[in-house]
Order: structure tokens, then sequence, then C-alpha cells
């Protein structure tokens, strides 16, 4: 899976193509000393810039599934205009999302692995609540 890293994962199907979280904007700000309480390492590349190296077109994809609300996690959800965006009701009301394209996840689909609860949201993928 690329691009990945700090920015974000992508898989592909033949009809779909879904991302888990969405990296941040060029304008976030961060700490650049080694050892702070937000540092996030070295930017490799502009999230958008790594999806197009990759041959992902925006429009493509169809599902972004957001492990949490974060701005390093969700700066472009803006980008994906046809995506459906996958999250925890708990997180879409922070970020106060709303529309056709949120899904809230109720994590009712049982245990996966260490997490007590998960969603199914294109299978083989799962989304596993944390809580």
């Amino acid at each position: 899976m690329a691009p990945h890293g700090k920015d974000g994962k992508h898989a592909g199907r033949d009809d779909e193509v879904i991302l888990a979280d969405t990296g941040m904007d060029d304008g976030f700000s961060q700490p650049r000393t080694f050892g702070a309480p937000l540092y996030m390492g070295d930017r490799i590349s502009n999230y958008m810039d790594a999806l197009k190296a990759e041959g992902i077109d925006p429009a493509r994809v169809t599902k972004i599934l957001v492990t949490h609300k974060h701005a390093d996690h969700t700066d472009h959800l803006k980008s994906f205009p046809n995506a459906k965006v996958f999250l925890s009701p708990e997180e879409a009301d922070a970020m106060k999302l709303a529309g056709e394209n949120i899904v809230r996840c109720p994590f009712s689909d049982g245990p996966y692995h260490e997490f007590e609860r998960s969603q199914i949201v294109a299978p083989p993928l799962d989304m596993s609540a944390d809580f």
C-alpha cells in the first residue's frame, strides 16, 4: 500500500479506491523539534501529490476510513468529492460532519482481533474501534 507513513494508506479494487485517513494539508503547522509533544517527523511529500504519483485520481476514491479526527488524518477529506466517509458517530459529531456521504459506523459486526467491536465496510476490509 502506498502512499503511507504519516499521510494515510490506500487499498484498490477493480471498482473502487479506499483510503485510510487523508493526511494533513500543507498549511498544517507542526513543531519541528525532535522530542516535542507533537513532533511527527519530516513530511515526505504532499499527500495529494503522492496520490497523483500513484496514479490515483481523487474523483475515483469511493470510501475513506477515518481512524480518528486529528487534522493529520482528516485535513484532505474535502479533496474527495465522490467518497463516502466512514467514521464513528462520536468522531462525526466532534468534527460536525453531516451529509449523504457521511457514514456513521455503529461497530456492530463483533470482535476483530484485539478489538471488541468492528464494522465491515467493504469485505474483506474492516474498520475496528479501539475504544
